[in-house]
C-alpha cells in the first residue's frame, strides 16, 4: 500500500483536513497533498521515502515507525505482506480461547 493511500484512509476514517493532518506531522499541507495524489508539484510521480517523513506521517497517525514501514513495504526480512503480519499482530494479541480455535482450524 502506497503512503498517500494510508494518509488519505486515515484522515477520512478520522475526520481530518489536510491542514489537521499538516499540523499534527510537522509537513506542509501541499505537501500532504503531493503524498496522497503520488506526484510532486510538477506532476512527476514519486513516493516519498525518506526516514524522517515516514517517522513524521507515523506520529501523525499514532502508530509506530514499523507499524508503518510494514504497512508500505511489508516485512521483507521473511517475505510476509503487510495483511499477513497484521494478521500475526492480531494473534499475538488474542485471548487464549482465539488462539487455541484459531490452532484447531489449522489443523
Amino acid at each position: 500500500m502506497k503512503l498517500g493511500e494510508i494518509i488519505k484512509e486515515y484522515r477520512e476514517a478520522n475526520d481530518l483536513t489536510l491542514v489537521d493532518f499538516s499540523r499534527r506531522s510537522g509537513l506542509s499541507r501541499t505537501y500532504i497533498y503531493h503524498i496522497e495524489q503520488g506526484i510532486n508539484a510538477h506532476g512527476v510521480p514519486f513516493e516519498p521515502d525518506s526516514v524522517d517523513v515516514l517517522n513524521s506521517c507515523a506520529k501523525a497517525m499514532r502508530m509506530s515507525f514499523t507499524d508503518l514501514y510494514v504497512k508500505i513495504y511489508g516485512d521483507r526480512d521473511n517475505g510476509l505482506t503487510s495483511e499477513e503480519y497484521a494478521l500475526i499482530k492480531a494473534y499475538r494479541k488474542a485471548p487464549l480461547n482465539v488462539k487455541t480455535a484459531i490452532q484447531a482450524l489449522l489443523k
